[in-house]
């Protein structure tokens, strides 16, 4: 991690962060998936169970209102008889509507179990109204009063316990529907604030990754430096304690150099500048000398002459 360069640092960085996202989008897409699921079963599966046992109840609920209308006036018989084939055959096609629907082994057996208790009802119903059709009302309205509770009470009691069944359906779906969303929250919450976590180290790191090797802010270093290179030694570079390996270090240890150098220079120029004069000095006393050398000499010669 350490050798990685600057540019490689921030493309792991930028993708860490991405890749938090596309969690996040993953995780919303699949909560939205879940849910529509469920309530594609409760629309598909479960609300039309319930709309076919209604139906039912509803239709039964007027054969036994004919019939009993029928008790009271056997006028009525023309009417209850030319509404009974389309009331049947819409109960039937509601029965077979639940047997396309209800496709568990538990769920088969609860239909045969209703269609059986209908049946049993019906045999009453079709015996009795056979019955009305010949004339016999008295004896059709004993035998029904007789044989019909039974079955017409079981029969009514399975429908309602359908009904019932697919309440209970709706409700374990909408549980498992705000469990699902629950945790699809909680999952959400969990992973953004991982998210935020990562792209808080992750934008430190990077940080770091620039500061540390420059030792402080670039604009710091890149102003040290043009200072340096106009010539002002004095300026002031700011090193942290115990920073010996970062830019402003070695640009503080190259100024402290070049002073050192430079001081050096001057202290050379100085002696030089010394030993100059002091050769100039000599220089003068050596040529004051050969003047009165020379004019020892001329004075000699004229004594001579």
């Amino acid at each position: 991690m350490g050798r990685m360069t600057l540019s490689a640092r921030l493309m792991l960085g930028i993708g860490m962060m991405v890749l938090s996202l596309l969690v996040t989008a993953a995780l919303g897409v699949y909560g939205l998936t879940q849910s529509q699921s469920t309530m594609q079963q409760m629309v598909d599966k479960d609300w039309e169970r319930a709309r076919a046992a209604a139906d039912i109840i509803y239709i039964a609920n007027q054969f036994n209102s004919g019939m009993f209308l029928m008790f009271d006036n056997p006028a009525l018989l023309p009417e209850v008889k030319a509404k009974f084939p389309g009331q049947r055959g819409r109960i039937t096609k509601n029965f077979e509507k639940l047997a396309t629907l209800m496709t568990e082994p538990a769920e088969k057996e609860f239909l045969a179990d209703l269609t059986a208790k209908r049946k049993a009802y019906t045999d009453v119903y079709f015996k009795t109204f056979k019955l009305f059709e010949e004339g016999k009302f008295e004896e059709g309205h004993a035998v029904f009063s007789r044989e019909a509770p039974g079955p017409l009470v079981a029969y009514m009691k399975k429908l309602e316990d359908l009904v019932d069944q697919q309440n209970q359906h709706f409700d374990a779906n909408a549980s498992t529907a705000e469990a699902a969303a629950d945790t699809l929250r909680v999952l959400l919450f969990s992973v953004t604030l991982a998210s935020c976590v990562v792209a808080c180290f992750t934008g430190f790191w990077i940080v770091r990754s620039v500061t540390v090797p420059l030792g402080g802010e670039p604009h710091t270093a890149s102003e040290v430096m043009r200072k340096i290179a106009k010539g002002d030694l004095s300026a002031h570079v700011p090193v942290r304690s115990g920073d010996r390996n970062s830019l402003l270090a070695d640009l503080a240890q190259m100024r402290d150099g070049l002073r050192e150098v430079i001081g050096n220079i001057q202290k050379n120029s100085l002696e030089v500048a010394a030993a100059a004069q002091q050769v100039s000095v000599a220089s003068s006393q050596v040529a004051s000398r050969s003047m009165e050398q020379a004019e020892s000499a001329s004075s000699m010669a004229l004594a001579v002459e």
